[in-house]
């Protein structure tokens, strides 16, 4: 009884985690979709040249922080695949085990997310924050310049 009452916590919390991770990666997509589209609108709408070096140095710092904000968040969710990727190893090899050895019944897989994606996480947010900043320092520039 205890064992089945395991079992069912054991599966509510795996359900709640993995909705969890599709919550949080469908959100960081539409992030990523909102930062690539600003970006587009910036570089096609950019038609006049800066008043001063501050000012395109503002534009610039935009554009790099928004590139590097996109390319950083790619590549962290790509860990998404790479992790589900190394689940799906583990798992495989612990089922194998399992079917030479029936005495080792251990299916838990836990997955430790690359450090380069941690980086990348973080440095995407960090990218977008230095942008936004950069963004709204250029909107000044711009506007008192007119």
């Amino acid at each position: 009884m205890l064992d089945e009452i395991s079992k069912s916590h054991a599966n509510k919390i795996a359900e709640i985690a993995n909705l969890k991770y599709d919550k949080f990666y469908a959100w960081y997509k539409q992030i990523l979709l909102m930062a690539s589209g600003l970006l587009s609108v910036l570089v096609a709408l950019h038609s006049k040249n800066s008043e001063t070096y501050i000012e395109h140095l503002a534009f610039i710092t935009t554009i790099v922080s928004l590139s590097l904000g996109i390319l950083s968040g790619s590549i962290f969710l790509f860990s998404e695949s790479h992790n589900l990727k190394k689940v799906q190893e583990d798992f495989s090899d612990k089922a194998i085990k399992y079917l030479n050895d029936k005495n080792q019944a251990n299916f838990v897989v836990t997955v430790q997310t690359s450090k380069i994606f941690v980086f990348c996480e973080r440095l995407s947010y960090i990218s977008f924050l230095v942008a936004l900043i950069a963004m709204c320092y250029y909107a000044i520039l711009s506007d008192c310049a007119i």
